[in-house]
Order: structure tokens, then sequence, then C-alpha cells
């Protein structure tokens, strides 16, 4: 009985593969009709995958705007032998979604970020650790130490 499930899988993968194959081929041939049962099939997961990167609806709706309209521009692009087309969709939405959250995080943080030279203050700030540890300088150290050794003296 597994055996007939896995069958029954595959079979309705390929046909839904080669669905997606004939749907992209009346796309590149400019079939409007044809963007529009993509984006039947596939505007949910595009609008999901989205949402779930940056939980922001709006934001969401324009990546899915922007991953169908590339699909009408560079459906010629899409190689089946190279992966499905959901996957073809997927990829760049969260490519995309990550882009624009990390966008509006360096926008937000250089708005609310004090000014000056980078410091260790400023990493923490920001949330991030300095890739390495800032020294002082060596003059500063040795005045420092003197200091130190002088009032011990005294």
């Amino acid at each position: 009985m597994m055996n007939d499930d896995a069958v029954m899988n595959r079979q309705k993968r390929a046909e839904s593969q080669a669905l997606d194959l004939a749907l992209v081929r009346r796309i590149v041939d400019g079939e409007e009709a044809a963007l529009g049962s993509l984006y039947d099939r596939y505007g949910g997961l595009v609008y999901s995958v989205a949402l779930r990167v940056l939980r922001d609806a709006q934001a969401a709706e324009e990546i899915l705007q922007d991953i169908f309209h590339h699909l009408w521009k560079a459906a010629s692009r899409f190689d089946p032998a190279r992966g499905s087309l959901p996957g073809w969709l997927t990829v760049p939405t969260t490519s995309a979604s990550v882009t624009t959250l990390s966008d509006v995080s360096m926008s937000t943080t250089k708005e609310r970020a004090p000014t000056g030279p980078l410091s260790a203050v400023r990493f923490a700030w920001c949330g991030r650790r300095p890739t390495r540890h800032f020294r002082q300088p060596a003059n500063a150290r040795t005045n420092s130490s003197a200091g130190a050794t002088a009032k011990r003296q005294n």
C-alpha cells in the first residue's frame, strides 16, 4: 500500500511539473492568462514565504508582486532540469525578503545610531559584537600604567 502511495505521489508531482512547464512556456509566448494561472497556483506559497520572513503583510504583498513580475520578464530562464518552479519562485522570494528586512533594519539603525566613529559602545548598541577587540594605543596604556604605579608608590 505504501508503494502505491509513493507511485501516486510521483505521478502527481510529474503532472504538476508538466503543467508548470506548459504554463511557463505560455508566459514566454506572452500569454497573461498563464501568469494568472501560476499566480493562482503559487501566489499563496510566495506570499507565505515572504510573510514568514518579513512579518509585514504589506511588504510581503510587494515581494509577491515583484516575484511574479520577475516571472513574467524572466520565464524563458526557467530550466526544469535545475529544479521545480516552486523552488525557482521561493528562492528569490526568500532572498528578496531577507534583503528587504536587512534594508529596513539598516535604515532604522542608521536613523537611531549615534554619530561619531565606530566603537565598542556602538556595536553593543546595534546588538552586534565587534569582530576584534579594540585596544588602547600603546602610549595610553603606558601612561595609565605609569599613573597607577605612581599611585601605588604614594
